[in-house]
């Protein structure tokens, strides 16, 4: 819903809290522990962070610049809450981390397309829509799959 209304020019506000940042990083980090930790998320987490800090690099040309969306508010929203979320995410051990780098990736091989207002929100569907069938297709398959990373 908030991907279409999007393309019909609404602001899409899925994280809307304009907070301290005492208060942003103490409920960030909760997340963050609680996905990436207590839920095991941490296998999405982390491979997304380092390519998009690693893509972030190469398009801005600073490693300050790159790491600055780590102080965005929805950046950090959308990494330990939205991307992780057990029910949508990847679930095989092996392919978490390539869910991770695959939504990370997309944002910036779409950052020239005119009618995408919001890039993540975009990659996490298809990361999403993407990941289901992977998963699915090793679940049903008889290829060998990796057990543990």
């Amino acid at each position: 819903g908030l991907f279409i209304s999007a393309y019909f020019g609404n602001l899409v506000s899925w994280w809307g809290p304009n907070i301290s940042l005492i208060t942003l990083l103490i409920t960030v980090l909760a997340a963050g522990y609680v996905s990436g930790i207590r839920v095991g998320q941490w296998k999405i987490q982390v491979p997304f962070l380092i390519t998009t800090i690693l893509l972030g690099i190469l398009r801005l040309g600073s490693f300050t610049a790159s790491l600055g969306q780590l102080t965005v508010g929805a950046f950090l929203f959308f990494t330990f809450v939205m991307l992780p979320e057990p029910a949508t995410a990847a679930k095989g051990n092996w392919t978490k981390p390539l869910y991770g780098i695959f939504v990370a990736i997309l944002p910036f091989i779409f950052i020239n397309v005119p009618f995408i207002s919001d890039l993540q929100l975009l990659s996490l569907l298809l990361g999403n829509l993407i990941f289901k069938g992977v998963d699915k297709y090793f679940e049903t398959s008889s290829l060998p799959v990796p057990q543990k990373i």
